[in-house]
């Protein structure tokens, strides 16, 4: 039996995408053969969240633990481990909890899968960069180096792996993708609604965001804003809004939990995530999984949204997102829904959580198998 050890810093849903797509990936591996998994969490304020996931029907083959103690939980698991094959994966970047999980997995001689969920990007590598290159100088480049392989849900998260230097295989894996609730559909509120749902975070273009909308004034619709906090942020937002002529057309909400994001959703005409970097981007999929056109830009991996049909690609800046809002806030409802049908057809097909852990089973068993190059899955690239 194969027994998959998952660390992440927190399963907080207020934490992002990094958050809900390790418990949905673990949820969707323990429904694999022969297959165990366990999540450890280091955020000690994520019991709230631990026991909403486990309410909501955790299969029987997957166990959340209480969250802390990274290291000494995943040093446990692997000793308890003797009639299993363990295997760590650890999310995410720049934590102690991912020191702590290479150093548990090293101990034990445990093969550890690195997913760095966008946290090696160009962007990324630039914001903080003094913290960042402390880290690296330290601890985090030890811990890349004593990974057997890494996850990339994207071929530019991987290309940006390799200009690291890392020479380990590579798995080109995207995220699942959430579907709605039974129940769910599109209900607008008699306003025509465009969404910016994510962090509030300067990598995801809401200032630019806010300054487009400012130009367009697009009569009839309002932006509705919704995401956690992130380092005070918001009160740049909120004062952006402020000194804008368009506040009285734009509503700034908190970050929404699972109910209150379909609900978000529901009430939606358009997305839009005008972000600078986005390894993957969990909340375009889910409008689109929705029925709800997207407007993004080319620093993420959905260039193939416009082939689709059903949103619109363009760089991140304050011209561009003008001339794709304008566009879109001037077609009829029944264009948009239209545009937002082709969404809700392709997104299933491609991405769900299903398919996406066959794969990470499949790479999972290929590694503690010894990763012979012969064998290897068709998604992992080789240096």
């Amino acid at each position: 039996m194969l027994h998959i050890v998952q660390t992440v810093a927190s399963l907080r849903a207020s934490k992002g995408g990094v958050s809900r797509t390790v418990a949905q990936l673990s949820g969707a591996l323990a429904g694999q053969p022969n297959t165990h998994v366990s999540i450890v969490s280091a955020d000690r304020n994520a019991d709230g969240d631990i026991a909403a996931l486990r309410v909501q029907g955790a299969p029987s083959g997957l166990n959340i633990l209480a969250p802390g103690r990274t290291f000494a939980n995943v040093q446990r698991l692997a000793k308890r481990s003797a009639a299993t094959t363990p295997l760590v994966h650890d999310n995410g970047l720049w934590r102690p909890s991912n020191l702590m999980a290479a150093i548990a997995a090293r101990s034990r001689r445990v093969p550890l899968v690195i997913s760095p969920h966008g946290m090696l990007e160009q962007w990324a590598l630039g914001h903080k960069p003094m913290r960042k290159r402390a880290a690296l100088a330290t601890y985090q480049q030890w811990c890349l180096k004593t990974a057997v392989a890494f996850h990339a849900t994207s071929a530019v998260e991987a290309e940006n792996v390799r200009r690291l230097g890392f020479r380990q295989p590579i798995a080109v894996v995207g995220n699942g993708v959430e579907s709605p609730p039974k129940n769910f559909s599109l209900t607008p509120n008699g306003t025509r609604t465009a969404l910016f749902l994510s962090r509030l975070h300067p990598k995801k273009g809401v200032l630019e965001l806010i300054a487009a909308w400012d130009q367009v004034r697009p009569s009839g619709w309002r932006l509705r804003i919704v995401g956690p906090d992130e380092g005070g942020y918001r009160e740049k937002i909120a004062a952006a809004i402020a000194r804008s002529g368009v506040a009285g057309s734009i509503d700034l909400f908190d970050g929404a939990n699972d109910a209150q994001k379909w609900r978000h959703y529901a009430q939606a005409e358009l997305f839009i995530l005008p972000t600078f970097s986005e390894n993957f981007g969990l909340v375009i999929a889910e409008a689109l999984a929705c029925g709800i056109p997207v407007i993004t830009t080319n620093a993420t991996p959905w260039h193939a949204i416009e082939d689709q049909g059903c949103g619109w690609v363009i760089d991140p800046t304050v011209g561009a997102i003008v001339a794709a809002l304008s566009a879109a806030t001037s077609l009829p409802p029944e264009v948009l829904r239209q545009m937002g049908a082709e969404g809700r057809i392709w997104i299933p097909q491609e991405y769900s959580w299903d398919k996406i852990a066959r794969k990470m089973h499949e790479l999972y068993t290929w590694i503690v198998g010894g990763c012979a190059p012969k064998e290897r899955p068709a998604f992992v690239q080789l240096s």
